[in-house]
This record gives C-alpha cells, sequence and structure tokens, in this order.
C-alpha cells in the first residue's frame, strides 16, 4: 500500500500579533499546509524577517526619543 501524501505534509495554523505605527495590537490568523523542509526554511525565513522588522522598529522609535526623527 502506498504512503499517503499527507504523510509528508504539515498542516500549521498560527496567530501572530503585533502593534502597528499607531500603537494598535492587530492579531492575524495563518492556515499553511507546507511539505516538513518547506515548513522548516519558512519558519526560519518568518523569525529572521520579524527580527530585521523589530531591529528597524527599535531605531525608529530610538531615533525619536533622541529627537532625530
Amino acid at each position: 500500500m502506498a504512503k499517503s501524501r499527507s504523510n509528508f505534509l504539515t498542516r500549521d495554523v498560527g496567530t501572530t500579533e503585533f502593534i502597528d505605527s499607531k500603537q494598535r495590537k492587530l492579531t492575524v490568523r495563518h492556515k499553511v499546509v507546507l511539505s516538513d523542509l518547506s515548513s522548516r526554511e519558512l519558519k526560519e525565513r518568518i523569525a529572521e524577517d520579524l527580527f530585521r522588522v523589530q531591529t528597524v522598529k527599535n531605531r525608529l522609535v530610538s531615533g525619536r526619543a533622541s529627537g532625530n526623527a
């Protein structure tokens, strides 16, 4: 009997929360179905992107605090 293709897929439902430029807390719910390899790669890219966004946000906030913005 052949293996089901679903054995190689990752079904992921997640929620991401973030604060926008107007200090509103927003929630995004997302559902995906990916291969296990794609899932790992995507999670790594998302983590890197979120780190970059947070770094930019921190610079902007820091610039405002020092009067440079």
